[in-house]
């Protein structure tokens, strides 16, 4: 529709130009565009029933195709079904079958098993005949003499060899025990020396650690932090940085132990018990400080130095008060008693974590016993108490005692840095003299273990000796025992024992031919079984060939499927969008239809339509013009709608703009009125201050029979003042030639007497009290110069002049006569000790 022209679009103002269309010839010419986009619209109208028409028929055809090749594809599926049940069939069968093979299988072999039985029966019975009519032969006599001989021969040798392996197996077994004996020892000699050789590496690792931590603590002797860490300077270093560049809310205080002191050092290795780890510990206000002090720590490396502990504690102004809970003994001090803390914060610290005010302290065992297994001796306020030795103990009713490890020097608490190293040298020292020692005592646990192991192998090839040789004698013994010879049988006996034989041979080859009988029958069954078992065996791989080109072609049939039905779909989209295309041309055809209609309307209204002398392509070219014209003008302006509403918000911005301006000027105008008014206002008041500040003055001056003027130079921001001293004249014009003279003179206060000048600045500073309000008014050494007239006048007006809704204080170093002057409060400081400073 953006393409139909419209009558809207053209305005008259641009087309009643010299040589141009008229108005009506315009507007029909407009209205002949108008049909041709009809013409174009139902054109474009059939070419889509066209192209609806072929997409139709196209999915028609391939749907066909999908169809048929559904029937083939069901065909087929048909015959993977059949297959199928032929191959679960056969299987079945072939089951059974190979059962039944299984089953003549195992007759036949115990068949044939029985036979060979059965077969070496025989064998054995007849050659059991034969030995026995072989020994009848022999005579019986003489093998019964020999054999007895060879007896008697046989015997003693086997005494002999089973009394040598008795003794042989006795000494045997106290070899063994003796050999497990020095296996033991050189087992518990093996775990001493590794013991020995961990002890040695444990020292080696302290004595390193400790040459570390000198080397450490000789290269930074002028920082004394080092003490509790040689990474402390460095994480400090690193803290007033962050510090200075504001990363932290509150500075970190630390390490803890820098800022406390014990009274008694003979405690410091207790209060280094209690705090712990906390001593080297820091101490932050939050927890976003505590992540920026971890931030830091990951830049240091501590070494084997443990990493320090951060506390979180709300940082306070001042220390708890602690003492309600602390404990009270009139003979033992609590840990807290004993600690000079230098900061609020970790003063505050160690009594919420460690609870030092409720700790006691106690020289002696005995005594902590004493008092505090009864709970009435136990101290107020007591949660624990330590001794000198390092016991802890918990008092009744939950009386527990821990003992400790002796009494040990304080390593941080009121340790400088000489003393530390002196205490390291002392130490690494007393390491190496412990390292000598260790491996005297390791060299000789090494010998004896070499001895010990050269006595095992000893007792092991003593061992090995006796094992061979009653190897040798169970060798020989198995020997003697396997050259016995039976004694002769009896000849009669021999005979008997023939016939029984060979009865048993004869129903042994019955039962052999019977079994022989049985295999043949087996083997034949078993044949048949097993060529039916392979028949049915190729029957199945055909079926199983047959189904899995069934499956074969079942899948090229899906494929051909997928795709037929992949084209219908395309086809059906395409049909879809010409479908929704044509509706748009339809749309599109009959909104140019109704468009026609109403432009015909409204052309009727101008004049009948009549055809234009002009080419349809003069006047379409005009029409093109006067529209690009059209554009340009809405592109610079915008269409005339939207500038005429422009024009109508621009207006009404001008009207209130307009309006608030004429308001602000007319308050601008009120407020230089009002502050006119107020100025004049304030220059009168001014003017009455200055004239009650005058008069006052002068008054307070009288009484020291002088007089004085104040001139108030408002404009410069100055105040002149003058005084004379009056004589015996008192009248005005004695007063005004004073005046002139003074002003002739140049008189200021600095030619006036101390005392007189003390009395003029009193004066007007009185003056000054009166017209100023003030709730606390204090002077300072208002009387040094003064005598003693002046003072008491001075002080005498000042209580005049005084206020009682206003507190005064007077600073003098001169002692005053109050006497007579009421709501007075005198206080004197004491005396300075000028001999103690």
């Amino acid at each position: 529709m953006s393409s139909v022209p419209s009558m809207s679009t053209v305005s008259p103002l641009l087309i009643k130009e010299k040589g141009r269309l008229s108005y009506a010839e315009l507007v029909w010419a407009l209205i002949i565009q108008i049909e041709k986009a009809e013409e174009d619209a139902k054109k474009q109208v059939e070419g889509h029933e066209k192209n609806v028409a072929k997409i139709q028929e196209k999915v028609a055809h391939f749907q066909e195709k999908y169809e048929e090749q559904q029937q083939i594809h069901k065909g087929h599926h048909e015959q993977l079904t059949t297959v199928t049940n032929q191959l679960v069939t056969h299987s079945h069968k072939l089951k059974e079958c190979n059962e039944s093979l299984i089953k003549t299988r195992k007759l036949h072999k115990d068949k044939q098993m029985l036979a060979v039985t059965a077969d070496r029966k025989v064998k054995g019975i007849m050659k059991e005949i034969y030995v026995l009519k072989e020994a009848i032969k022999k005579d019986n006599d003489d093998t019964q003499t020999q054999w007895a001989s060879h007896r008697a021969l046989w015997q003693e040798k086997m005494d002999g060899i089973q009394n040598e392996m008795k003794e042989l197996e006795q000494n045997m077994r106290t070899e063994e025990t003796h050999h497990v004996n020095l296996m033991n020892t050189v087992g518990v000699k093996k775990a001493e020396l590794t013991q020995f050789v961990m002890e040695e590496k444990a020292i080696r690792r302290r004595c390193y650690a400790i040459e570390q931590e000198l080397q450490g603590l000789k290269g930074q002797q002028s920082n004394q932090f080092t003490v509790y860490g040689q990474w402390v300077p460095q994480l400090l270093h690193e803290i007033n940085i962050a510090h200075k560049k504001r990363a932290f809310k509150k500075k970190p205080v630390g390490p803890i132990g820098a800022f406390i002191k014990v009274c008694d050092k003979q405690w410091g290795h207790i209060a280094e018990m209690v705090l712990g780890n906390r001593i080297s510990g820091f101490c932050v206000d939050n927890r976003s400080d505590e992540k920026v002090l971890r931030q830091l720590m990951k830049k240091i490396n501590f070494g084997q130095q443990p990493q320090p502990i951060v506390i979180v504690s709300r940082f306070r102004e001042q220390v708890h008060d602690v003492s309600k809970y602390e404990v009270q003994s009139d003979k033992y001090p609590s840990l807290w008693s004993m600690l000079m803390i230098s900061s609020d914060v970790v003063a505050n610290t160690l009594i919420d974590q460690c609870q030092v005010e409720s700790t006691l302290l106690i020289p002696t065992a005995q005594e902590a016993g004493q008092i505090l297994k009864n709970k009435t001796t136990v101290p107020r306020n007591c949660k624990v108490a330590y001794t000198l030795n390092r016991d802890i103990y918990y008092p009744d009713p939950n009386y527990r005692l821990y003992s400790g490890r002796g009494q040990q020097p304080a390593r941080f608490l009121q340790v400088s840095l000489e003393e530390k190293v002196r205490a390291l040298v002392a130490n690494l020292e007393n390491s190496k003299e412990e390292m000598r020692t260790h491996n005297l005592e390791m060299q000789k646990s090494r010998a004896n273990l070499h001895k010990l192991e050269e006595e095992v192998q000893a007792s092991s090839r003593k061992l090995t000796c006796s094992k061979k040789k009653m190897d040798q004698l169970r060798l020989q013994l198995a020997d003697l025992q396997n050259q016995e010879e039976q004694p002769p049988p009896d000849v009669s006996q021999l005979e008997d024992d023939i016939k029984q034989q060979e009865v048993a041979l004869i129903e042994a080859q019955a039962s052999l031919e019977k079994l022989k009988e049985g295999v043949t029958s087996s083997k034949d069954s078993f044949m048949q079984i097993s060529s039916a078992y392979e028949e049915l065996k190729k029957g199945e791989k055909k079926l199983f060939q047959e189904a899995e080109n069934m499956k074969e072609k079942l899948s090229e049939d899906e494929d051909i499927l997928n795709k037929l039905s992949h084209t219908v779909e395309l086809y059906k989209e395409k049909e879809r969008d010409f479908q929704k295309n044509k509706k748009e041309s339809e749309l599109n055809l009959e909104k140019t239809r109704e468009k026609l209609r109403e432009e015909l309307q409204k052309a009727g209204k101008f004049q009948p339509r009549k055809d234009t002398v002009r080419s349809v392509h003069e006047v379409k070219r005009q029409y093109d013009g006067l529209q690009d014209r059209l554009n340009r003008e809405m592109a610079a302006n915008g269409d005339p709608l939207t500038v005429a509403n422009r024009y109508k918000e621009i207006k009404q911005r001008f009207i209130t703009v307009s309006g608030e301006i004429e308001s602000h000027c007319n308050l601008i105008k009120k407020i230089k009125e009002s502050l006119s008014l107020r100025l004049e206002h304030y220059k009168r008041f001014r003017r009455l201050l200055a004239i009650m500040i005058k008069s006052n003055f002068k008054i307070s001056l009288s009484i020291r029979n002088l007089h004085g003027s104040l001139n108030f130079d408002h404009d410069n921001s100055r105040l002149t003042l003058s005084v004379v001293k009056m004589g015996s004249e008192t009248d005005a014009e004695a007063i005004n030639i004073l005046m002139k003279e003074s002003q002739n003179k140049k008189q200021t206060l600095a030619m006036m007497s101390g005392g007189e000048r003390s009395f003029a600045t009193v004066s007007f500073i009185i003056a000054l009290w009166d017209v100023i309000e003030s709730p606390i008014r204090i002077l300072d050494e208002f009387d040094v110069f003064m005598d003693i007239v002046a003072r008491r006048q001075s002080l005498t007006m000042m209580v005049k002049a005084a206020n009682t809704k206003t507190q005064y204080i007077y600073l003098t170093p001169i002692e005053l006569d109050t006497t007579g002057l009421p709501n007075i409060n005198v206080i004197k400081m004491p005396d300075p000790q000028r001999a103690m400073q």
